[in-house]
């Protein structure tokens, strides 16, 4: 069957598909408003796909017909292999369906786009012809988002998609979110669904499944993918067994301090590595979003390269169905947590971004929020406050930061505490992380 033909057949499928019933996730710019080319990246299972489909939606609610509405799967197996003519064949087998639009505007969707040879230059030329709104999602496998920012030079604008943020993780167990909920017997049900979102993460597949069992092996699974898949095919490595080692190390030590050189001595009896083999495995891991390192807020560029940095992972659930654990450890989870929220805040402004801070007699702020520059929020996590030594030093070296940055207040998020406390004209406020992801 010529291309032509397989391409009616698919686009007519997905014209009298009904969509899936979905969960909406949170868009970081109004990405329906501009007329730039949408790639819509992020980790492995994340829900790209379904992001596709909440955007058809909102296009069917705001008038537009059904089959001005063009999606296309590109890893649809019938379509193998997509040489570099066969997009060409798209629209003029659309063409060929819908005669009478071929002078209106179309809403193009291209999902795993990267499957197609010579995707960018078919991309950039349906582009040019300002008749098209175009959306392409693709396989960190194959298109990372530094990628396509060079091949579409300039033409796109990159959103991000992460596992469930709590607010999406809530709606996908059906909790209805209002100004009083936090306040009345629904905060019970909140609570409940935080501890579960706190252990086994927002991957929209894992928060459906009912099974522990199943959503352990799931996730041991998604982690295969990602290491095959988008790190040793993408990037040919050699070193298996020492990439799995530093995963599950990663994995580990989860909102600690690492560095590089410490990471080297520490296995250097046990693997033959340089360093340089090491900073690419991380930046490969980096790449991905399997894993976030945030560095020092220090004055010094220089000093800032040098000092380690601190390590967070894409999603709790990942981070404890793959690593040497043998408790929990619900201090890291919830600081986990705290990361991931902010690190979507800095989406969504893009002129914010997340530090920590070590002060001289080694006072630490968990992250040091700046804003244009400027430090705006300081926030430490102390999952356990009733102890009074814990609650003393924690509060110590947020009123230390305070200091140091001339702010007037500051935040400690904790497990279930919440109040207020003024020492020397300078507040800390105390914040559930739960209800702190709601707000």
């Amino acid at each position: 069957m010529s291309y032509k033909n397989i391409f009616k057949r698919v686009i007519i499928e997905h014209q009298q598909m009904a969509l899936p019933e979905l969960v909406r996730r949170e868009m970081y710019f109004p990405v329906l408003k501009t007329n730039k080319i949408i790639s819509v990246i992020g980790p492995r299972r994340s829900g790209k796909t379904y992001f596709l489909y909440q955007l058809m939606k909102e296009l069917l609610e705001k008038g537009v017909e059904r089959k001005k509405i063009l999606y296309v799967n590109l890893e649809d197996p019938r379509l193998f292999p997509l040489d570099k003519d066969a997009l060409n064949m798209l629209f003029e087998s659309y063409f060929e369906l819908f005669p009478e639009l071929v002078n209106e505007q179309i809403y193009v969707f291209l999902d795993e786009v990267q499957n197609a040879e010579m995707w960018d230059l078919f991309i950039r030329h349906i582009y040019e012809q300002k008749k098209y709104r175009v959306f392409i999602s693709g396989s960190s496998s194959k298109m990372l988002s530094k990628e396509i920012a060079t091949v579409l030079r300039g033409r796109t604008l990159p959103h991000i998609i992460l596992p469930f943020s709590f607010t999406e993780f809530l709606s996908s167990k059906g909790v209805k979110l209002n100004e009083t909920s936090i306040y009345g017997t629904e905060r019970f049900k909140i609570k409940k669904y935080f501890y579960e979102y706190l252990k086994f993460g927002g991957f929209p597949e894992i928060a459906l499944e009912r099974d522990e069992n199943i959503k352990q092996r799931i996730l041991q699974e998604y982690l295969n993918v990602m290491i095959y898949r988008d790190v040793v095919e993408r990037y040919a490595i050699r070193n298996l067994t020492l990439l799995r080692y530093m995963i599950k190390f990663l994995m580990t030590n989860v909102s600690n301090k690492f560095s590089i050189s410490s990471f080297h001595r520490l296995i250097k009896s046990r693997y033959s590595v340089s360093k340089a083999t090491i900073t690419e495995y991380i930046s490969y891991l980096e790449d991905i979003m399997l894993i976030f390192l945030v560095k020092p807020y220090v004055y010094s560029l220089k000093v800032r390269l040098q000092l380690p940095r601190k390590l967070y992972v894409v999603d709790n659930g990942l981070r404890n169905a793959n690593s040497f654990l043998f408790s929990e450890d619900y201090g890291r989870l919830a600081e986990n947590v705290v990361f991931l929220q902010l690190f979507r805040r800095t989406l969504r402004e893009p002129k914010t971004e997340i530090y920590y801070w070590t002060g001289k007699k080694q006072e630490e702020i968990d992250f040091v929020v700046v804003q244009n520059d400027q430090v705006s929020e300081l926030y430490q996590v102390c999952w356990d406050i009733s102890n009074e030594k814990t609650r003393e030093r924690e509060e110590k070296s947020l009123l230390k930061g305070l200091d140091e940055f001339n702010l007037e207040s500051g935040y400690i998020l904790t497990e279930d505490y919440s109040g207020e406390k003024k020492v020397n004209g300078k507040t800390i406020k105390y914040i559930p992380i739960w209800m702190w992801l709601l707000t």
